[in-house]
């Protein structure tokens, strides 16, 4: 509901509905050369009216911020009762998973968020008619048409349903639109005032004229005077009282726009495609799980502990000073290579993974990045695999990943990809091992302010100085961690942790960092201004990583710069917030 703006360049009047009846006294008279919209609209009215009730507020349950986010309208589309509203209205109770359109989780409580349709919400009326969203019939990838297809519970709706139309909407065609416009921080308080009369988040009718018809391929624009709120609106023919088009967003003092009602039936014919609907994305949820024998992996050499004293030419004795250990985890805790008793470490290339047992999750990965001879690998149509040196029974599978939820990549995709060709090549594909996939919310994952932002920071620098470094990372694992909704055995660790080790300016010495990221009571007992739910991003010394999760570091946190902070043992013990990776104590 954040994408829309009110047009009142041309001075379009909006009126509120109260008891299945326009009231025309609460628009606002405007000068419009030409036209007079409510002599206009009055004789259509009873074509429109059957419309009224057709349309609803989508109400929320279990969001963070939001109370209800938008508009939706029940479609004559021949099976069950189907509401269409837009997909980025619907994204905030909904996502795709493994191609199938799914009811979302909060990602605070992994509570299911759901959604209701109002299809009442009148100024001044008391009376609720709400069907709850049982299901997502269809939910466009962020490359398609902003439409989103709802099923709904059949609890004695009414039986009217809007149609769309046989053509496409002209150029000055009027139509109306039939929304609930929310007060919009982006547009002036008073120019909103003099349309919506301090109403807001109401059932209202806003007519407008069709300013430039929908091209193929593309969306139509008009200039109704809506609101955030409006979002999912139909755009109502005055003529036929058919659907010509769903309001999508606008832009202040210039146009809104729609979907065509051809994308709309071309929405209905579908289904929700197999690509994550989720905002900056640029991910798909790829191919089927594939697996890998153990002959697979023959010849990897996996994390190399002297790779950072070869990188910087130092000879014995002092070579061992910047050996780095590969970090233990408690040995009880690691899943055992199968048909070799007493060995975890599973090597790749140019990385290692030492997998939780218990969790089916990395309890923790190793890699060695070079930063002067990186190779540029495109990612492609993914596929994630198995890797059968591990139980399979002990490692998850696509259909594992709630919605919201990234196939999260402990060691990123692109740092082990150097050295020759063939080399990045196979270190790449490595990556898209589940051993290697942690249950990450896609929020943390994906923004460059948090999880991807500090691996980014990492590469980057690698790259800029063309240094060596070795990179620790894992999940922050708690017995208190929340379990997946009908899945009692998996649970969701609400923090990550990075450990970042590299040569000292005065050799032959470490330098190590230590980062948490993500929603953890871990966090909240490191620093009193962290808020549970929020993405935020630490450093913090290593030997609280160590104390928290049980690892092993092998004297890193004597190479720490911040390492004195750790010593006080109190809530605010050494913990510094990052506002930006600039930040970072060095």
């Amino acid at each position: 509901m954040l994408l829309e703006a009110i047009i009142l360049r041309l001075g379009r009047p909006s009126y509120l509905i109260r008891g299945g009846v326009v009231d025309w006294a609460s628009g606002v008279a405007f000068e419009a050369p030409g036209l007079n919209f409510e002599d206009d609209v009055k004789p259509a009215i009873d074509l429109l009216a059957g419309s009224f009730y057709c349309v609803g507020r989508v109400n929320t349950a279990n969001h963070p911020a939001l109370d209800w986010v938008g508009t939706a309208w029940l479609v004559d589309a021949g099976d069950g009762p189907l509401a269409i509203t837009n997909r980025h209205v619907a994204q905030e109770f909904a996502a795709l998973r493994a191609g199938q359109a799914v009811l979302s989780y909060d990602p605070r409580t992994m509570l299911r968020r759901g959604a209701w349709v109002d299809f009442v919400a009148e100024h001044g009326n008391p009376t609720v008619a709400e069907a709850r969203v049982k299901g997502i019939r269809y939910l466009a990838t962020e490359n398609r048409p902003d439409v989103a297809i709802l099923e709904l519970e059949d609890n004695g709706l009414a039986s009217e349903r809007l149609s769309l139309a046989g053509r496409d909407a002209a150029r000055g065609d009027l139509i109306a639109t039939i929304g609930f416009p929310a007060r919009d921080s982006r547009n002036g308080a008073d120019a909103q005032n003099d349309v919506f009369g301090t109403v807001y988040d109401c059932k209202r009718l806003a007519p407008g004229l069709i300013r430039q018809p929908a091209a193929p391929g593309e969306g139509l624009l008009h200039d109704a005077s809506t609101l955030g709120g409006a979002s999912g609106s139909p755009l109502i023919d005055v003529s036929s009282g058919k659907v010509v088009g769903l309001h999508f967003s606008g832009a202040y003092l210039s146009k809104n726009m729609a979907v065509s009602v051809a994308s709309l039936k071309d929405a209905l014919k579908g289904s929700a495609v197999a690509t994550r609907a989720l905002p900056n994305s640029g991910q798909t949820e790829g191919r089927h799980d594939g697996e890998h024998a153990a002959d697979f992996f023959e010849g990897r050499s996996g994390y190399v502990r002297e790779f950072l004293a070869d990188g910087a030419g130092i000879d014995t004795p002092l070579h061992g000073e910047l050996t780095v250990q590969l970090p233990a985890p408690p040995t009880a805790d690691l899943a055992p290579i199968v048909g070799r008793p007493g060995e975890h470490e599973l090597r790749y290339t140019h990385f290692s993974v030492l997998y939780h047992r218990a969790r089916r999750t990395p309890c923790l990965t190793a890699v060695n990045i070079d930063g002067a001879h990186p190779q540029k690998i495109v990612r492609g149509d993914d596929q994630w695999f198995a890797d059968l040196r591990l139980e399979r029974s002990l490692q998850l599978t696509q259909r594992d990943f709630p919605a919201d939820f990234d196939r999260g990549h402990m060691v990123r995709r692109e740092d082990p990809n150097w050295g020759t060709r063939a080399a990045a090549e196979q270190a790449d594909g490595d990556t898209f091992h589940y051993t290697n996939a942690a249950l990450q919310h896609a929020q943390l994952n994906r923004s460059r302010q948090r999880w991807l932002g500090l691996e980014e920071y990492i590469l980057r620098s690698a790259k800029t100085y063309g240094f060596r470094a070795s990179v620790f990372s894992g999940p922050v694992l708690a017995d208190c961690d929340p379990v997946i909704e009908g899945r009692d055995d998996l649970q969701v660790p609400l923090a990550f942790w990075k450990v970042v080790v590299m040569p000292s300016a005065d050799l032959p010495s470490l330098h190590a960092t230590g980062y948490v990221l993500g929603q953890a009571t871990f966090v909240r007992a490191l620093t009193e201004t962290f808020a549970f739910g929020d993405f935020n991003a630490y450093q913090v010394p290593i030997s609280a990583i160590a104390r928290q999760t049980g690892i092993n570091f092998h004297g890193l946190e004597q190479a720490d710069p911040i390492r004195h902070r750790g010593e006080i043992e109190t809530a605010t013990s050494g913990a510094i917030l990052l506002q930006d990776f600039d930040d970072i104590v060095l």
